[in-house]
Order: C-alpha cells, then structure tokens, then sequence
C-alpha cells in the first residue's frame, strides 16, 4: 500500500449543500495520486445532512476519511483533530466551500513537498492575488483593521493570518496544532504567530479568492472574539504556555 503523501483536511459545519462540489473537485484533482493522497472530513457537530454526503459517498482511489464532532466546536477546533488523524507526509486544510483554486492548493503543498517552507500560508494581501470585487466594504475593512491589529499587537512582519488555504510538513503540523488553545476562527491567528515565533521556515504565496456565498463570519460578534483572541496569544506567550522560544532561556 502506497505511503500517504497528501492529506486534506476539510472542515466543514452544515456544509451539505456545498461539500459535494468540494470533494467532486477534489477527487478528481488528486486521482493521479490515488492512495498516496486522502481528505479528511471533519464535521464540526452539524445539524444538516453533512454526515450523509461523506458517508454515503462512493469510494474512489482517494480515500475519503470522515469525523464526526458529537458537538459544534469551532472551525478551529475540526482542523486540530483533522490533523491528528492525518497520514500524510504534506498537511493541508482548505475550507468545505473551496474558496480558493486547486492551482493555489498545488502550489501550496509543492512549497512544503520540496522543502523550500516548513509552512505554506495562503496570503490574500500579495500584490498578486486576487479577490472578488464584490466582496462587501464592510469586509475589507473589517480585514484591513484587523490586518493592521495582528501587526501591532502581536509583532507579526504581515497582517493577513486567516487565509483558509494553508499546508505543513506533518511533524511540523503536529507540533505547532498541539499548542493551539484557540477553538474557534481565531485559531489561525495563534497558528500563525507559532509558526513565526518558534523558528519554521514559512513561504507566503498568492491567491486567487473567489466569494460565491456569504462568508460564515458574523461580522459584529466574530470580530470582536477575533480582536480578544489577539490579546489572548499575547497572554499566552507572556505567561509562558507555549513554551520558550527559540534563542530565548526559559523562565523559572
């Protein structure tokens, strides 16, 4: 039995109207690789027939892994456990409504399988990604304000953490999720600050975002929980949780 070298972990919460699109595209994308490459679904406690799209789904050379959550927990709380179960060589999440193409999913997890980055992190702010214009004012400047608040609050050389398109090399998956405290979006933020501050090699790259629905994120109440999570990391850090950081000597 081939080794696996791609895993695929897609969170999905009442994604049942949305996953079959992803995973038809998916499938098809990564069939060349066949057993050397698995999705993982992980159902963040849905309510709607997400359970009976992955389970009911015939099988293809792809293997197609499914979590059940008994309970809605966060989105980062799915890819957390989407990445403990994984067995590839090269980690990736993407969101269950594929925001993002699968020329950008490529790219991603060639910058990791070649050993140019430990962490690949889709970035939305690069001069050559592209984004639907239609995307609401009141978005961008929500992300902009946000961008602006990473940067200043937590030291970080770039603002843009919450691009759902992200890969690693699976030891370095592993150790930095298994710190992660964060259950809901603001996970990727935590996951990010990790990466930059415990020394792992991170290539940024471009993508191209294309909003076909209206994004999960409620605007006022996810934002403020997003602000708070910056000052949590913060917390974290100074209270030693994460352990030391590398050149830096412990404290007693």
């Amino acid at each position: 039995m081939a080794a696996v070298e791609l895993s695929i972990v897609v969170p999905a919460y009442n994604e049942a109207v949305r996953l079959p699109a992803t995973l038809d595209a998916l499938e098809a994308h990564l069939a060349p690789r066949a057993s050397a490459a698995e999705i993982v679904v992980v159902d963040d406690g849905s309510t709607d027939g997400t359970s009976s799209v992955v389970q009911e789904r015939p099988a293809t050379a792809v293997r197609v892994g499914y979590i059940r959550l008994p309970h809605n927990r966060g989105k980062g709380k799915a890819v957390v456990v989407g990445v403990e179960a994984s067995q590839g060589a090269v980690v990736a999440f993407i969101d269950a409504d594929l925001p993002y193409t699968l020329a950008n999913l490529d790219w991603a997890v060639r910058l990791v399988a070649s050993g140019e980055a430990e962490v690949a992190l889709g970035a939305r702010d690069l001069i050559d990604s592209t984004y639907d214009p239609s995307y609401p004012l009141s978005r961008q400047i929500a992300g902009r304000t946000y961008a602006a608040l990473v940067r200043w609050v937590l030291g970080l050389p770039f603002g843009d953490t919450q691009c759902g398109l992200k890969a690693f090399r699976a030891d370095t998956a592993r150790q930095l999720f298994s710190r992660l405290t964060i259950d809901g979006y603001g996970f990727d933020v935590e996951l990010v600050y990790l990466a930059c501050t415990r020394g792992h090699r991170i290539a940024r790259f471009p993508v191209t975002l294309s909003h076909r629905h209206e994004s999960r994120v409620r605007l006022l109440r996810d934002s403020w929980h997003l602000f708070g999570d910056l000052w949590r990391v913060r917390r974290n850090e100074t209270g030693g949780l994460y352990g030391p950081r590398p050149g830096r000597r412990s404290r007693r």
